[in-house]
């Protein structure tokens, strides 16, 4: 049975643990942790994905489109120019106004 919120964690910076933590802290002990790099489809029951990290290479980056597309909720913590592209949105860096 899959989790209904998948962690997809995307480089090895110690702080996206915090991701996992948060969940667990605030009341949600139903998800799942696997890289980033081996997503390619959202199965049946899964409702969030939870992007801690970057960068993504482009497959992926167009898997996670396709289950937005079809549904299910992102959460980008850290998100990349790959990923806006495959979204259809503009990646603008600096700092906020």
């Amino acid at each position: 049975m899959n989790q209904p919120i998948w962690v997809l964690r995307a480089g090895g910076a110690p702080v996206l643990d915090l991701c996992a933590e948060i969940l667990c802290c605030e009341g949600f002990p139903w998800y799942q942790e696997l890289p980033a790099h081996q997503f390619d489809v959202a199965p049946p029951g899964v409702e969030v994905l939870l992007l801690a990290g970057s960068p993504v290479s482009s497959g992926v980056a167009q898997a996670l489109a396709q289950a937005v597309h079809s549904g299910v909720a992102l959460i980008a913590v850290t998100p990349d120019p790959t990923l806006a592209a495959a979204l259809g949105l503009a990646f603008e860096s600096g700092e906020p106004d």
